[in-house]
């Protein structure tokens, strides 16, 4: 997860491993948009559910990263952007 590395290495005032964790960011959700594969579209809105509300399929997920709040909102904010 290209967006909660790119907080990561902000907070820790790396700015260039955050730059590159920008880049990759943006080229996976130009990805996403251009491939508008309904399976890619399924799993993003699995995701995004157990962001919101902490359980399903994607929960393990986001508790073996030990993404914190403000990771994974961010992770939502990009995540929306993307879907259609």
């Amino acid at each position: 997860m290209s967006t909660a590395m790119n907080l990561i290495h902000t907070r820790n005032q790396n700015f260039d491993m955050a730059q590159g964790a920008q880049q990759v960011q943006h080229r996976t959700a130009h990805l996403i948009q251009l491939s508008q594969l309904a399976l890619v579209q399924a799993n993003i809105h699995r995701l995004l559910a157990s962001i919101k509300t902490g359980t399903g399929d994607y929960q393990g997920f986001l508790e073996r990263g030990a993404y914190d709040d403000e990771q994974k909102q961010a992770i939502a904010q990009t995540l929306q952007s993307v879907i259609t």
